[in-house]
């Protein structure tokens, strides 16, 4: 699996293997968005110019798939940090709330943000409307 890099609807160039926190975060920041891939996208021609490859252009229902799939990743990445909970509350006899209210109360939240943004992303039916959707949990 691949991870490449979109902004401004085609391919950057930039691949990764994995996925942080970090990453998806500081792409965000960038106004970049990451598609899982199969194979990394090849380039269909060379700017000499600028000495760069110029990558194909990314369809819309390609854009909100990456963009639905990078949500995931990142309601994944901060989702686990609260997981601790459930374990506890089991080997307690307990519930989450009761063991940490605070922190049950962030998790929720979160994945009510995240259902909200991904009900968003799936009913997008415009790039300007996929545009507007900002994924950052």
């Amino acid at each position: 699996m691949v991870y490449a890099v979109i902004k401004n609807g085609k391919y950057t160039g930039v691949f990764y293997e994995n996925l942080t926190e970090a990453i998806i975060l500081f792409h965000l920041s960038q106004g970049e968005i990451i598609k899982k891939s199969v194979t990394r996208p090849q380039p269909i021609g060379y700017d000499k110019k600028l000495d760069l490859p110029i990558y194909a252009s990314v369809t819309f229902e390609e854009m909100k798939q990456a963009k639905l799939d990078m949500l995931k990743a990142l309601f994944e990445l901060k989702i686990v940090e609260t997981d601790y909970l459930l374990l506890k509350a089991q080997e307690f006899g307990t519930t989450p709330a009761e063991l940490n209210l605070d922190k049950w109360q962030e998790r929720l939240s979160l994945r009510a943000n995240y259902e909200t943004k991904e009900a968003a992303l799936q009913a997008a039916t415009t790039q300007e409307e996929l545009d507007k959707i900002d994924i950052n949990l």
